[in-house]
């Protein structure tokens, strides 16, 4: 079975919301409206075919989407006010 064509933002996004991002935090970090955040999840869940968070996270986990990009530590420096 193929995997679903995930865009690297979109698998940027599933790793923060992994490592404990809100949805306002991560439009932050990342430049982008808390709407655009939340139809890049839509857009996820859709692909993935997952039923919630912690699903997404397994299902990421398991499925190596993680390894898809270069480790985030120390990525997101932008500090919320």
């Amino acid at each position: 079975m193929q995997q679903p064509e995930v865009t690297p933002r979109e698998i940027e996004i599933v790793k923060m919301i992994a490592e404990g991002y809100n949805s306002r935090e991560i439009s932050f970090q990342l430049f982008i409206s808390e709407h655009t955040v939340h139809t890049h999840r839509r857009n996820i869940v859709r692909k993935l075919g997952v039923r919630n968070v912690a699903h997404l996270v397994h299902y990421s986990w398991k499925n190596g989407l993680f390894n898809t990009i270069s480790k985030s530590a120390g990525t997101y420096q932008h500090q919320m006010a």
